[in-house]
């Protein structure tokens, strides 16, 4: 994941986190890196919540993390120009959140789904 690779430069950790249950299972399978530390030091995680909204809530979270930076990847409408402001969570966990807007992610050259990525710097 470039955006991730990109904000690593800034000499910080960077884990990433998914605004959907679906996205945050997608990355963790499909991102080598992520499969293969996902027992010892997980880098993909949920977005934290106060009550259960899926199994992602029963898990570890990133909490131990202070101080390092992440990614936050959102899925949205394909067919649809809009984007989303951040969760107040996300932005309330945070010293600083920057959207970096959003993306087509293709396939054999067909668009197949819309993300919206937001640096994250600085877990609080």
């Amino acid at each position: 994941m470039a955006a991730r690779q990109k904000l690593k430069t800034e000499g910080k950790p960077v884990f990433i986190i998914g605004g959907h249950y679906g996205i945050t299972g997608e990355i963790t399978f499909n991102l080598p890196e992520a499969r293969a530390c996902v027992r010892d030091q997980p880098i993909v995680y949920y977005l934290n919540t106060k009550t259960p909204e899926n199994q992602f809530y029963f898990w570890p979270g990133y909490q131990d993390r202070k101080g390092q930076n992440a990614i936050f990847v959102e899925t949205l409408d394909l067919n649809s120009d809009k984007i989303h402001d951040p969760p107040k969570e996300l932005v309330a966990e945070f010293e600083s959140v920057t959207n970096l807007g959003a993306f087509v992610i293709k396939h054999d050259g067909q668009p197949v789904r819309r993300i919206q990525i937001t640096e994250c710097r600085g877990l609080r």
